[in-house]
């Protein structure tokens, strides 16, 4: 009983390629190339730097979708680049207000990493302390601005 209807299904699928194998193989790799649309590849720090750029511009925390799209629509990441769609941030994201959140978070961890290097040149060459004075509560000179 249980072999006769695995058999019969066999038989079903065996001739279903016997039917289509006269179809030439190039026709189904004809329709591979990648569409246009496809080729731009955004980072994560590519998408969150537009979310940024956008609601610096407009003066707020986020901005609206439709907003963003208009900005979008006359901006280029970088010269070969469109500003990626409001889609393709939701997808990336998993929606509109946590893709805002994630981009204040890396901008405040970008001017973080940027005052870290801002002091840091200070301390690779201090200034010039005069001589006989102490610095404040014994720290060395160079810490001190």
């Amino acid at each position: 009983g249980g072999r006769g209807g695995g058999g019969g299904g066999g038989l079903g699928c065996g001739a279903g390629p016997e039917r289509h194998s006269s179809l030439p193989v190039l026709a189904v790799s004809a329709h591979r190339p990648l569409p246009p649309e496809r080729q731009p590849k955004y980072s994560d720090a590519d998408l969150l730097r537009c979310l940024s750029m956008a609601s610096k511009e407009k003066g707020a925390k986020t901005v609206s979708s439709r907003e963003y799209q208009t900005l979008a629509r006359s901006r280029k990441l970088d010269s070969k680049r469109k500003w990626p769609t409001y889609e393709t941030i939701v997808r990336r994201f998993g929606g509109w207000g946590r893709a805002f959140k994630m981009a204040r978070r890396q901008a405040e961890a970008d001017e973080a990493t940027a005052m870290e290097a801002g002091l840091a040149s200070p301390l690779a060459s201090p200034p010039p302390t005069p001589t006989g004075t102490a610095a404040p509560s014994g720290a060395p000179s160079f810490l001190c601005s």
